[in-house]
This record gives C-alpha cells, sequence and structure tokens, in this order.
C-alpha cells in the first residue's frame, strides 16, 4: 500500500492506475478543482485516498494478429524525453496554452507531430507522456485525445472536436490485449458522456479519467 507521500508524488494517471479494478476506491464523482498539496489537485473535500497497489491486471502479449486491428497504422516510434519539472512560464500549460496561447514544450510538439490527423495514433513509453500532455495538445489543437495504457508503453489516439474513433468492438479488443483507458480529453468540461460511459464497460475496470483544455480532471465510472 503506498503511503499519502508516495501518491502524493504519484502523475494523476499513474493513482489512477492504483484505482482501476478496486471498486468503490474513490468516488467518482468528485471534481478536482479544489485545494492542492505538494503540487497535486486535492477532491472536493481536500481528501487524500491511500490505495493498494499494484491493481493492473498482468501484461498480454501484443505481438498477435489481433493487436493489427486495433493498432492500424499507429507510428511506433518512441518519444524518449523526460516530462520536465520544475518552472516553465507557462510553456506546455493546458491553462497557459488555452488562454495566453503559450506553446506547447518540445516533447509535447513531438508527440503531435507524431499525431498530424483525426484517427492518427503513436505509442509511446509509458514515462514520457501524462494526461496533462494530451490536455495541453487539447488546448493547442481544439481535438479530443486518449491514452490506453499497456504495461510500459502508452498508445495515443487523435480525435476530433468531440469524440475519439473508438467503438465497443474496437474497446472490447483492446481489453482483450490488456490495454487498459488511461483516460480522455474534452475540449469543455470534465463531465463524461454516456458514449464515455459504454466504452469503459468494455474494459475490465472501474474507473478512467476525463480531462479539459486547461488541466482539470475527473475520475468516472461506468454508471
Amino acid at each position: 500500500m503506498r503511503t499519502v507521500t508516495e501518491y502524493l508524488k504519484a502523475r494523476p494517471e499513474d493513482r489512477l492506475a492504483d484505482l482501476i479494478g478496486k471498486r468503490n476506491a474513490v468516488n467518482p464523482a468528485l471534481y478536482h478543482r479544489g485545494p492542492t498539496q505538494n503540487g497535486i489537485k486535492l477532491g472536493a473535500q481536500g481528501t487524500i485516498w491511500r490505495v493498494p497497489k499494484d491493481l493492473i491486471v498482468p501484461k498480454k502479449d501484443l505481438t498477435g494478429g489481433a493487436e493489427r486491428g486495433i493498432l492500424i497504422g499507429v507510428d511506433k516510434n518512441s518519444i524518449h524525453s523526460p516530462i520536465e519539472q520544475g518552472r516553465t512560464d507557462g510553456v506546455g500549460e493546458p491553462w497557459a496554452i488555452r488562454r495566453h496561447g503559450k506553446p506547447l514544450n518540445d516533447r509535447q510538439q513531438a508527440i503531435l507531430d507524431k499525431l498530424p490527423e483525426y484517427d492518427s495514433r503513436v505509442i509511446i513509453d509509458k514515462g514520457d507522456v501524462s494526461m496533462t500532455d494530451l490536455a495541453a495538445l487539447t488546448a493547442k489543437t481544439g481535438d479530443e485525445f486518449a491514452m490506453f495504457t499497456q504495461g510500459s508503453r502508452r498508445l495515443i489516439v487523435r480525435g476530433d472536436f468531440e469524440h475519439v474513433n473508438i467503438d465497443k468492438s474496437m474497446a472490447a479488443e483492446m481489453n482483450a490485449q490488456g490495454f487498459k483507458w488511461s483516460g480522455h480529453t474534452h475540449t469543455k468540461g470534465v463531465v463524461p458522456s454516456e458514449g464515455d460511459k459504454i466504452i469503459l464497460r468494455q474494459f475490465r475496470q472501474n474507473l478512467s479519467s476525463v480531462y479539459d483544455s486547461e488541466g482539470d480532471f475527473n475520475f468516472f465510472g461506468k454508471s
């Protein structure tokens, strides 16, 4: 079990990975617009969760034929650059990009270059992209993005201004391959749609996340 300090240091999508598969581990209705601690946004009541780890199902081999049906057109060239820490002067920050026209940081721009149009897909090492990065891409482009995680890698899919091209059958196949739906972005707001919940039901997990173009986020469940 993580200590509170370890949990607070984790990125939101890694904290979510601890929560996935643990029914009622967290109230998915909590919006993360409240106070912060050590730079991490807390729940509406300042809640700090102490949750068990190692809740992700075992990795599955993605080299079989099923992968090709989902990863059509995926660019598998990794982007290797550590996620930036410390002062950024708004560069790469979703809210600053949306409100003040600040640019993406170099790593985010490299990701976007791999996703030039609707339904572009790329696989990136887990440590080289976060959901906050996808919020920054949404702030820059006005498009939605989705992230799916399998082991040490993440699949990023570009959508358009209102959806990402993942239907029920695709989601079920990705679940069979061992992917988890880490989260996706909305151009406005962090309220999940009914379609979001339908897609989540295809995965062997209870929670996913939705981020808006300013970096605010919310966990949501299947119902």
